[in-house]
């Protein structure tokens, strides 16, 4: 590792250019020392079996989650679409209940009043006012 650096002085490290995109302090904060360190080109390392091992077992992980994940999604999709079809359902029919409760509180105001009771007696009690005869047809 020691071979793959070479130290270099600050004297023959050369200025940055007043138009560099380098910060200012550049050499000031990779500076070792008095000596500025030069990294040769990396070397590929060689991987081992267990290396290649453990990545192919991070990659299967990666691929069971993502996996689930999908499958977990597409899941709620499907109960979404579903909740939202019967939360349709149940507006139309709560429509349809309150058109039922207008209908009844209409009956209701009409059945108290004094014209809706002579009805009912008439049509359900077969009853007749004062100087009216009862006329039945078989």
């Amino acid at each position: 590792m020691a071979s793959s650096l070479s130290y270099a002085m600050p004297s023959q490290v050369p200025a940055a250019h007043p138009k560099s995109s380098l910060p200012k302090d550049f050499l000031a904060d990779h500076a070792l020392g008095n000596r500025r360190v030069l990294r040769s080109s990396p070397r590929r390392k060689s991987t081992s079996y267990v290396s290649l091992l453990g990545q192919w077992f991070v990659m299967a992980c990666l691929l069971f989650a993502t996996v689930h994940i999908v499958r977990a999604g597409w899941i709620h999709a499907t109960e979404l679409v579903v909740l939202l079809s019967q939360q349709n359902k149940l507006g139309q029919y709560h429509q349809q209940l309150q058109a039922d409760h207008e209908l009844l509180k209409s009956n209701l105001a009409y059945y108290t009043s004094e014209k809706g009771q002579e009805t009912l007696i008439r049509n359900q009690l077969n009853l007749v006012g004062p100087h009216e005869i009862l006329v039945r047809f078989q």
